[in-house]
């Protein structure tokens, strides 16, 4: 159980950064903006 939610939460985020590539094509893949996104739900993971 704990590694299909462990897959379901990669994939999520996985999508949520191609969300934010295709929305902003010329941002630049760097930490900031990868922490970001992930910040949003750090405390949920």
């Amino acid at each position: 159980v704990g590694r299909l939610k462990a897959q379901m939460v990669n994939a999520y985020y996985a999508q949520r950064i191609i969300d934010v590539f295709e929305k902003n094509p010329n941002t630049p893949l760097n930490k900031e903006s990868i922490n970001e996104i992930f910040s949003f739900d750090a405390d949920a993971a």
